[in-house]
């Protein structure tokens, strides 16, 4: 199935302001666009990157993630961390929403034009927050995405799946690439192009097509380059791309991403309003003009003597002289009462929203009937007094040769005003306000409110207790803090607890947004958190603290189907390492494969971890000693955690007596245990497992024995 470019059919679209202004915005109206108009872009590229990365999983066959049947242009049925990621963006630019327009002083969203968002987004309400227009911005984005990616790869079931790498699967991956990259750089000229304009730096320009510096070609040339050096037509032909052959492809691509760099650039900068087209608009009510007012008299001529002169006479005579219409009779027509048809109207349809304010992943429309009866105009079989054949006598210039009478004695009537038979106007049907039923609003029509699905709400998630002992069995379910690759063994015997399982309770504070049709919601961290707990006894009274806050927004799977585990894997190099690095998100893989837990309540949040080594009790998450601290963005998932340092840096001291650090790799891994949407409360026995490296960590000594550093293998579980 081939597919061609979306068209964009805008009807009666007013642009209130656009990248032709003449005047420049005010600072905070033009740093608010700006903002708006990046993180629109970030977002709409991190979608259709996750849209390009599906369709290629998919069409290797091989990635049980990504199977055959996955429809890659539907966002909402993307793999569990495609949408967390997308959504984590969405949240970004409320974000920014709020921090660069609603909190930087900028004009009200209806002073820039944002009055409505229209469709498949209408049931987005603009109110006088930006967070308003940050939601319908999202909703644009994805359907904007969506379109370009059915430009490139088609529908369901193309592209066709390969089972492996092929010359189809190499060029259908160029076909995303070359758009992606092309998109990327016209969409970033065209918003730097038009603050500079809303700054007062620039002229008048259409922002949205100018390359006068060239830029924009060589953007597109590069993205050529990228399609032609992987298809050919042979391949192309039986792919599901645009076009069928490399040049066309070419020139089909470079359109679709336009078009949907355009529809991004026009989103912020030149919002759409939603203007009324009349339709039937206080039509006038039919009503039947008296046709026989222009009066022909019935001149009843006897015929005269023929004479040898006829005189043309020239009469202005009605000659198709209308005949008695008598009463006008009752003709029952369709004559609609023509009152104001209700003309479509965008109303906020109630739909279900998400308490922690990001937009709902398919904001789809509601179709639901608006306050006005939408069937108003209903024709009714209603007797009007209509003439009947009435026909309007026409002046034509009828030249008869009327034999005018000579001055033989004729029987000439005089031409007087004999009665004719002529309709009186009193007679005149008027169609007046009859007795007919205008149509009313009935019980059928009455707008009924959407069902709006329960948010799971606010859930503290308090942490238990642990073990005590220095390497709980594997058989554990309580809190813990399990590593791999310290000191171990001697007189302390196997050491693989970080902690003596003193854990603060917290709690964790978890909000949970409402669950759409497949049963998935929204699920983040509401606050930082730390949680402290001490060190072994055997090896010191100082305290481990761990702080979490939000790294976005996750989500709960509360029918099941999701995968909710995450790994770990980094190469340390051993000693030969340089300095140890910052968390690299290359190392973590979430959803990990296989999925080993996919029930009900299945959840993965997306965290930010820091730690660090006091003395004495653990500061508060807001204590300024955090702030240096690098952090980890891993997870936090109910499934399986596992983390693994291959090349471990393998501590150097120890003895028999001390203990010694073990060889690599390093290998932790511990399960956790689903929520329960339908028992969303603290201590319900949900258990949370977060995988985490930590390398060159300094293990200080023992008994006049110096250990030196290595690294750590570590997987935290805390149990509610």
């Amino acid at each position: 199935m081939r597919h061609h470019l979306r068209l964009l059919v805008a009807v009666l679209v007013t642009t209130v302001v656009g990248s032709a202004q003449v005047q420049a915005l005010t600072t905070a109206d033009a740093k608010c666009r700006k903002a708006l108009g990046a993180g629109t872009r970030v977002l709409a590229i991190k979608i259709l990157r996750e849209q390009i990365k599906c369709q290629k999983l998919r069409m290797t066959g091989t990635n049980p993630t990504y199977p055959a049947s996955l429809d890659c242009n539907n966002i909402s049925t993307l793999p569990g961390k495609a949408l967390v990621g997308i959504v984590a963006k969405e949240t970004k630019l409320t974000t920014i929403a709020t921090k660069k327009c609603d909190g930087a002083g900028a004009s009200l969203p209806h002073a820039l034009g944002y009055n409505v968002c229209l469709a498949p987004c209408e049931s987005t309400s603009i109110t006088s927050s930006y967070t308003s227009v940050a939601a319908c911005l999202a909703c644009q984005a994805r359907v904007d995405s969506t379109a370009a990616a059915t430009t490139a790869y088609g529908t369901l079931p193309d592209p066709p799946v390969q089972g492996g790498p092929t010359l189809k699967l190499t060029c259908q991956d160029g076909v995303g690439t070359g758009m992606r990259k092309y998109f990327t750089a016209l969409s970033r000229l065209q918003q730097a192009c038009q603050y500079k304009e809303d700054i007062g730096k620039l002229g008048p320009l259409d922002c949205m097509t100018d390359d006068s510096a060239m830029k924009i070609q060589k953007a597109r040339l590069g993205a050529d380059t990228v399609i032609e050096n992987k298809c050919n037509d042979a391949i192309l032909g039986g792919l599901a791309s645009c076009a069928a052959t490399e040049t066309a492809e070419v020139a089909c691509i470079n359109a679709g991403t336009e078009t949907f760099a355009n529809d991004t650039f026009i989103n912020v900068y030149e919002p759409r309003q939603l203007t009324v087209t009349p339709t039937v608009t206080n039509t006038a009510t039919v009503t039947p003009t008296p046709s026989v007012t222009n009066t022909a008299t019935d001149t009843p001529t006897d015929t005269p003597t023929r004479t040898s002169t006829p005189t043309p006479t020239a009469t202005d005579t009605a000659t198709d002289t209308p005949t008695r219409t008598g009463t006008p009779t009752q003709t029952p027509t369709n004559t609609p009462t023509i009152t104001r048809t209700p003309t479509v109207t965008r109303t906020a349809t109630p739909s279900a929203t998400l308490e922690v304010g990001v937009p709902t992943y398919t904001p789809t429309p509601s179709e639901t009937p608006t306050d006005t009866p939408t069937i108003t105009g209903t024709p009714t079989d209603t007797p009007t007094q209509t003439p009947s054949k009435t026909r309007t006598p026409t002046n034509t210039q009828t030249a008869t040769s009327t034999p005018s009478p000579t001055s033989t004695s004729t029987n000439t009537p005089t031409v007087t005003a004999t009665p004719t038979n002529t309709p009186t106007v009193t007679d005149t049907p008027t169609v007046t306000a009859t007795s007919t039923p205008s149509p009313t609003a009935t019980s059928s029509l009455t707008p009924t409110a959407t069902p709006v699905t329960t948010v799971l709400g606010t859930l503290n998630f308090t942490v238990a207790t642990g073990d005590t002992s220095v390497c709980p069995a594997d058989t554990a379910t309580t809190s813990w803090q399990k590593i791999k690759g310290p000191p171990t063994g001697g007189f302390a015997g196997a050491v693989c607890s970080a902690t003596r399982g003193n854990f603060t309770s917290g709690p964790i504070v978890l909000t949970g947004g409402a669950p759409d049709g497949n049963g998935v919601a929204t699920l983040s961290l509401a606050s930082a958190v730390v949680i402290d707990a001490q060190q072994p006894s055997a090896a010191s009274n100082d305290h481990v603290c761990t702080r979490l806050e939000a790294n976005g927004v996750g989500s709960i799977d509360c029918n099941g189907g999701t995968n909710a585990d995450a790994t770990v894997v980094v190469d340390s190099h051993t000693t030969s390492a340089p300095p140890a690095p910052t968390w690299d998100n290359t190392w973590l893989t979430y959803p990990a494969n296989p999925a080993t837990n996919t029930g009900n309540g299945a959840a993965a949040i997306p965290i930010l971890l820091k730690s660090q080594s006091t003395t004495a009790a653990c500061p508060g998450p807001a204590d300024s000693s955090w702030t240096a601290i690098a952090g980890a963005t891993t997870w936090a998932v109910t499934g399986t955690a596992t983390t693994t340092i291959n090349n471990a840096r393998k501590c150097p001291g120890g003895n028999g007596l001390t203990g010694t650090c073990s060889n690599s790799p390093y290998t932790v891994t511990l399960s956790g245990t689903n929520f329960n949407c339908s028992n969303w409360t603290t201590n319900s026995g949900a258990r949370l497992v977060i995988p985490l490296a930590e390398l060159d960590v300094d293990f200080g000594s023992a008994i006049g024995q110096t250990f030196g550093v290595g690294d750590l293998a570590t997987v935290i579980r805390y149990d509610d």
